[in-house]
C-alpha cells in the first residue's frame, strides 16, 4: 500500500481510494453450539488534496 497506493495518491495519479477489510469474530463456543458467526469490517477512505478540494 505505502509504496503504490500512497505515491499515486501524492502524484494525483489516484484522487480518491477505499481499502475494506473483513473479518469473523471467531469463538469455540459459538461454534460448538451451531449459532451463527458474526463478521466485523473497518473501512478506511484515502483521499488526494486535489479531491478534497472539489
Amino acid at each position: 500500500m505505502c509504496g503504490h497506493v500512497l505515491g499515486a495518491l501524492a502524484e494525483n495519479r489516484l484522487h480518491r481510494v477505499l481499502f475494506l477489510s473483513t473479518g469473523a469474530l471467531m469463538s469455540q463456543t459459538t461454534f460448538l453450539q451451531g449459532e451463527s458467526i458474526p463478521g466485523i469490517a473497518h473501512l478506511l477512505e484515502l483521499s488526494s488534496e486535489q479531491e478534497a478540494g472539489r
